[in-house]
């Protein structure tokens, strides 16, 4: 019953964050996979680099992801997933498996 009642003001505060399915995607990814360069993210969510780079933007702007330029080749640069983000997607995880 308490469980019920906490619910609806968790989904809200989920809510105010407005992520989106392909986000929501790359967050996964970065947790299941670890860090990866964005034109393979898009591979493997099958949409276009362009797509995954605004997507990317947003989760960078909110703190979910960061960006690190190689050492070796400044031209690749990688995908991380930060703690804000980590604890975001346990708790979306917590709140749909109810």
């Amino acid at each position: 019953m308490i469980t019920e009642l906490a619910r609806p003001k968790r989904i809200k505060e989920f809510e105010a964050i407005n992520i989106s399915r392909n986000q929501l995607s790359i967050l996964k990814i970065l947790y299941s996979h670890g860090p990866q360069p964005a034109h393979k993210i898009a591979l493997m969510l099958g949409v276009s680099r362009a797509a995954v780079s605004q997507s990317i933007d947003i989760l960078v702007k909110i703190k979910f992801v960061s960006r690190k330029q190689s050492r070796q080749d400044r031209r690749s640069v990688s995908i991380s997933i930060l703690k804000a983000g980590t604890s975001f997607l346990m708790q979306y995880d917590d709140i749909i498996r109810g």
